[in-house]
């Protein structure tokens, strides 16, 4: 493990924790996983720590990073251009650190929304794209949706969805499905927005998404 801080700009850093594998043998050999965490969390979120565990166990990289929001203690977490900075800044510098791996940007909640603007306006070029949590729309408000960052990406996409998700109802989500040309997804049983039973992680959550996350990869290469 390798924690660097980064300047995003103007001598304003983000922590950067970068997780190497012990084995670099497994079935997601070569690929770089890069996540960001949510709005009311950091990077050390129980759901990232265990993907990035079970990710690791099969010989990937996994790179973890906070916005400035969380490094700052900040109120408000609707820092719209500061979260794209900081990806952009964090994609750079690992696309020049992991050249020959093959990279996944996404993350949790948040951290997957901005990405996933970014890469539909070209801004990064991730060979893929992962969101634990996506969220669809508010809690409340069910008009306004964030379906169309994943009608128009590019690249091969993989949503995990908690069946009771407050910001991600299943009906709405599988009204705008159709039109997501690619995007595949796996509904987590009695998961919530952080993908956990009521706070709870049971085993077999990392498991399923580690199993689907390697048969995503190996279909996506082909």
């Amino acid at each position: 493990m390798e924690k660097i801080s980064l300047e995003i700009y103007d001598s304003r850093f983000i922590s950067l924790l970068i997780n190497f594998p012990v084995n670099f043998h497994g079935k997601l050999n070569n690929q770089l996983f890069i996540l960001a965490h949510g709005s009311s969390n950091d990077m050390y979120h129980p759901l990232l720590e265990g993907v990035t565990k079970e990710y690791l166990s099969e010989g990937a990289v996994v790179v973890r990073f906070n916005f400035f929001f969380c490094e700052e203690g900040k109120v408000s977490r609707r820092i719209k251009e500061e979260n794209r900075k900081t990806w952009i800044s964090v994609f750079n510098y690992l696309k020049k650190r992991f050249p020959d791996k093959e990279i996944t940007a996404g993350g949790k909640s948040l951290g997957s929304r901005v990405a996933a603007g970014l890469i539909v306006n070209d801004l990064i070029r991730p060979d893929r794209f992962i969101a634990f949590g996506y969220p669809l729309h508010s809690k409340t408000f069910f008009k306004k949706t964030n379906h169309m960052e994943l009608v128009n990406i590019n690249v091969s996409s993989l949503l995990f969805i908690g069946e009771n998700d407050p910001l991600c109802r299943l009906n709405l989500f599988a009204s705008f499905y159709m039109e997501m040309k690619n995007v595949e997804y796996l509904v987590i049983e009695n998961g919530d927005h952080g993908l956990s039973d009521s706070g709870i992680y049971k085993r077999n959550i990392f498991d399923l998404i580690k199993e689907k996350t390697i048969n995503w990869v190996s279909l996506s290469k082909g």
